[in-house]
C-alpha cells in the first residue's frame, strides 16, 4: 500500500508540475542577449518627472499600480497584482488504480521594480516583492480490487498536498518590448521574465491507509523532487497611462 501511496502523491505532483512546465533557460538565454544590445544604442536620456498608472495582466494575475519616470529612461513602479483560486479537477489512472484529483492553484503580490529602456522599444526591469503562491491538491482514490478483495474509498483514505513558495520575498528579472512608460499618453508593452521563490515548501495531509505517506523520510524525498522549481516564469502585458508631469 505504500506503493499506492507513493503513485497518489506522484499524481498531484506531475499535475502541480504541468503549471510550472516552462523553459527557463530560454527566458535567461533572451535576458543575457539584451544585456549585449545596452552599449549599441544612440538612445539619449532626459530629465522627465512623470507620474502614471498601469494595468497588467500575467500569469501572476491581474493587476495595477503606480509609476514614477524621472528620466526618458528609467522607470520606478509599485504594483500588485492577484490571480484568484483555478481549479483543475480530472482522474488520473496507473497500474489499475484510478485516483481523482481536485488541484487548486492561485497566486500574486505585491512588487517593487525598476526599469531601463536601453533601447526604443526594448527595456529590461528588476525588482522585488512579497509574493502569494500557493497550490495544492486532493487525490481520492476509487475502489481497489486485490483479488476477491476490494478497498473501498474510506478504507484506502485521501492524500492532501499543499505547496507554498519558499520564500515571501521574490526577486524579478525580466525584458521587455515596446515602451515602458507612454511618450504622450498611453502606451502598450509585453514583458517576459522570472520570479526567484527559492525550493516549495510542502505538507502533507493523509488518512486511512496513506497514512505512512506523511512520514518525514516520504516527504523528504518528495520536497527533493520539488526543489528544481525555484523560479516562477512570467508573461506579462501591460498598459501604462501618463496622468501628470512636474
Amino acid at each position: 500500500m505504500i506503493s499506492q501511496s507513493c503513485f497518489f502523491v506522484n499524481g498531484i505532483y506531475n499535475q502541480i508540475k504541468e503549471i510550472f512546465n516552462y523553459r527557463m533557460k530560454k527566458i535567461i538565454l533572451l535576458l543575457m542577449s539584451a544585456l549585449l544590445l545596452l552599449p549599441q544604442n544612440g538612445f539619449t536620456q532626459k530629465s522627465e518627472n512623470v507620474f502614471g498608472i498601469g494595468l497588467s495582466g500575467s500569469t501572476n494575475g491581474v493587476g495595477g499600480g503606480l509609476y514614477w519616470q524621472p528620466t526618458s529612461r528609467w522607470k520606478l513602479s509599485l504594483n500588485g497584482e492577484y490571480m484568484p483560486k483555478i481549479n483543475v479537477n480530472t482522474e488520473i489512472e496507473e497500474s489499475k488504480v484510478t485516483v481523482d484529483l481536485d488541484a487548486k492553484y492561485k497566486t500574486g503580490g505585491v512588487f517593487l521594480t525598476g526599469g531601463y529602456q536601453f533601447l526604443r522599444f526594448m527595456y529590461v526591469v528588476g525588482g522585488v516583492g512579497v509574493n502569494f503562491f500557493n497550490a495544492n491538491g486532493i487525490g481520492t482514490p476509487h475502489s481497489i480490487e486485490y483479488g476477491d478483495i476490494t478497498l473501498e474509498p474510506s478504507t484506502v483514505g485521501t492524500l492532501t498536498l499543499d505547496v507554498k513558495s519558499g520564500a515571501k520575498i521574490a526577486p524579478y528579472i525580466g525584458i521587455g518590448f515596446g515602451k515602458q512608460a507612454p511618450k504622450r499618453r498611453v502606451s502598450l508593452s509585453a514583458e517576459i521574465g522570472t520570479y526567484y521563490m527559492g525550493a516549495p515548501k510542502l505538507d502533507i495531509v493523509a488518512t486511512g491507509m496513506l497514512e505512512p505517506t506523511q512520514e518525514a523520510t516520504h516527504i523528504q524525498q518528495l520536497q527533493d523532487e520539488f526543489s528544481q522549481f525555484k523560479f516562477y516564469p512570467v508573461l506579462k502585458l501591460s498598459l501604462t497611462i501618463k496622468l501628470f508631469k512636474l
